[in-house]
């Protein structure tokens, strides 16, 4: 039960430190398009997915298998946001 607590902190963490860094960048280039606002909300969306699926495993799969596989999508979603993010001036 810790281990779905603790995965759900690092999930709601990563999340807020994505939002943060599109809103800095959103900021920072003095104009926020639809491409921001966009983001932001793949960003919540990716938040609100992953917790939702921490809670429910996939029923077949032992639980090492299914978070180990969890874990691997969500970082590479996370990656594929990040790298979205730019500061256009």
């Amino acid at each position: 039960m810790s281990m779905r607590r603790n995965l759900k902190k690092a999930v709601k963490a990563v999340c807020g430190e994505l939002y943060a860094g599109s809103l800095l960048a959103c900021v920072a280039g003095n104009e926020c398009n639809e491409e921001s606002y966009q983001l932001m909300t793949r960003i919540a969306e990716l938040q609100q997915d992953y917790v939702a699926r921490i809670n429910t495993p996939e029923p077949g799969m032992t639980p090492q298998k299914y978070y180990s596989k969890l874990r691997t999508d969500f970082i590479k979603q996370a990656n594929e946001i990040a790298d979205g993010i730019t500061c256009e001036k």
